[in-house]
């Protein structure tokens, strides 16, 4: 199947931004699904992400520190 006979628009839409995928990205993630000596991680849910104070105050800890 080559790229022109996919026609794909995959959105992932996480509060006010939204990612788009193209069919080379697709392609990319299912050959690394599909192949055991490569790793496919999923982002961690909404509530177990950092917020922008949480990593703020990481930055400003270690520029102290």
């Amino acid at each position: 199947m080559g790229p022109d006979q996919l026609d794909v628009n995959v959105q992932l839409q996480d509060g006010d931004s939204i990612i788009a995928l193209d069919e080379d990205d697709l392609a990319i993630i299912e050959d690394a699904e599909n192949d055991s000596s490569k790793v496919v991680t999923k982002t961690p849910a909404r509530p177990y992400q950092l917020g922008y104070i949480s990593v703020f105050c990481i930055i400003i800890n270690k520029m102290i520190g």
